[in-house]
């Protein structure tokens, strides 16, 4: 492999950030993180692909590059957690790797295509620096970085409108749902204890980000109500602005933390695509939504979807 910059330190200050989050568990810090490392080339142990011949090695020189050709494949070393879990490692500078390395090739490649081979592969995530700050991201989180840095063909001129109702659609059906699967209970805790704050802030992100884009919501049309049904259910009502409802988004979310199975489910209260009724939707962990039935009465809601819980 040759002496690239991912050798040279160019990817020290993310290191840096990842000892810092491996020690602190700082979300803000992982905020950092994200786009650095989706930046970012990695270092991957692989073994020699099963028709490589070892003549190929002679006269090699330490830290020349190896060129197996276009049809060769490169077999990814695999790590594997107490669970059975398997994930892909991969390091930032090779002074992560462990001296004991049993693999004989090291790919450099950018961490956004190491993602696109986990899923390629059936993978359950990928652990960065796994001998040191051992960061994981498990595979709803790898899919995101695939989907958010992935580079983009033509981009698609949308009219504010449909701006308010893509980026609405995408937080309500994909966003929060898989916010809330990756972090279970301690995500449905947050949601309960921020409330109206954080969920203002989940809507009014997109906008930050965007050019000369205004949030059309404020913080005062949401509105969060969490409650211990029984001594096994929680479960948190979401209520959303009315601004820009358009058919097939939510006029209102339902979660629900089951303690004894340490579950999480997401149900949606959604505007008909046709006609004026309203729908029961389902966000299930795989990101699969459907919808379920015709929603019942509002005072019926909370009810209703106890009896699909049970």
């Amino acid at each position: 492999m040759p002496q690239n910059q991912l050798i040279q330190g160019a990817n020290q200050e993310l290191e840096s950030l990842l000892d810092k989050f491996s020690k602190e568990k700082d979300k803000e810090v992982m905020h950092k993180i994200v786009p650095m490392i989706s930046k970012a080339r990695v270092l991957m142990q692989a073994q020699f692909p099963k028709e490589f011949s070892a003549d190929k090695l002679k006269g090699l020189k330490p830290g020349q590059k190896l060129e197996l050709g276009k049809d060769a494949k490169p077999l990814p070393a695999i790590l594997k957690n107490n669970q059975g879990g398997r994930y892909f490692g991969v390091y930032t500078a090779k002074e992560q790797i462990p001296k004991e390395n049993n693999f004989p090739m090291m790919l450099d490649m950018t961490f956004i295509d190491c993602c696109r081979m986990a899923l390629r592969m059936g993978m359950d995530g990928i652990v960065v620096n796994a001998f040191t700050q051992n960061i994981t991201f498990k595979k709803p989180a790898v899919e995101a970085f695939v989907n958010d840095f992935s580079p983009k063909g033509k981009q698609i001129k949308l009219t504010l409108a449909q701006f308010h109702e893509v980026t609405r659609r995408s937080i309500e059906l994909k966003f929060l749902p898989k916010f809330l699967f990756e972090g279970g209970k301690e995500y449905f805790d947050e949601i309960c204890e921020q409330k109206e704050d954080l969920l203002f802030n989940i809507y009014n992100d997109p906008y930050l980000k965007a050019k000369d884009i205004k949030c059309p919501y404020s913080k005062d049309e949401f509105s969060v109500m969490d409650l211990n049904l029984t001594e096994d259910l929680m479960i948190a009502r979401l209520d959303l602005p009315t601004a820009n409802i358009k058919p097939g988004l939510c006029i209102r979310i339902y979660i629900t933390y089951v303690i004894s199975r340490d579950e999480i489910s997401y149900f949606t209260i959604e505007k008909e695509v046709t006609g004026e009724n309203r729908k029961l939707g389902r966000v299930y962990s795989d990101g699969k939504h459907e919808i379920i039935d015709d929603a019942p009465e509002d005072g019926a809601e909370m009810q209703y979807i106890m009896d699909k819980l049970s």
